[in-house]
């Protein structure tokens, strides 16, 4: 179980970042208790980001510091960054379950607007990423993070 609050605010300190979200688990650590996120939305609300910020958390599994989503769908933390096209395919998979949910936050965030920013809504969410792993997502999602070309053949299939 994955909980989620969310809330809006009006604008990011870096211009460049449409969300960011922080998870971390209650105290203690207990593993069957439900992971905690909180996505603060900067500008207009949008599932898109939503569902960006969720999917990058989620994947990153770092807790207790602040993932940053940019504009383009990449998201970084420090020491540690994802590509947008694996931020996107997590949170296709994600939209694939639970749309209705997330549109639904949405549309309330826009009609309490900026006033209600530090509130927040709770969004319970059955969610996660556990399932096996496609390597080679992974690791096209890192090497996009690192700045090079996915589309471009690695060294290992150029010599395959």
């Amino acid at each position: 179980m994955l909980d989620v609050f969310v809330r809006l605010a009006p604008s990011a300190d870096d211009a460049g970042t449409v969300a960011e979200v922080i998870r971390w688990t209650p105290d203690g650590g207990d593993p069957v208790a439900p992971r905690h996120q909180v996505v603060t939305l900067y500008g207009e609300a949008s599932v898109r980001h939503l569902a960006w910020a969720i999917a990058a958390v989620t994947r990153g599994g770092v807790d207790e510091r602040p993932w940053r989503v940019r504009a383009d769908g990449s998201a970084e933390t420090d020491g540690a960054a994802l590509g947008p096209t694996q931020v996107a395919a997590d949170a296709e998979f994600l939209l694939s379950a639970h749309e209705a949910p997330l549109r639904r936050v949405v549309a309330e965030l826009t009609r309490q607007g900026f006033g209600a920013a530090g509130r927040g809504i709770r969004l319970p969410l059955d969610f996660t990423l556990d399932g096996a792993p496609d390597i080679d997502r992974l690791l096209a999602g890192q090497r996009e993070a690192d700045g090079y070309d996915v589309d471009e053949p690695t060294e290992g299939e150029l010599a395959a």
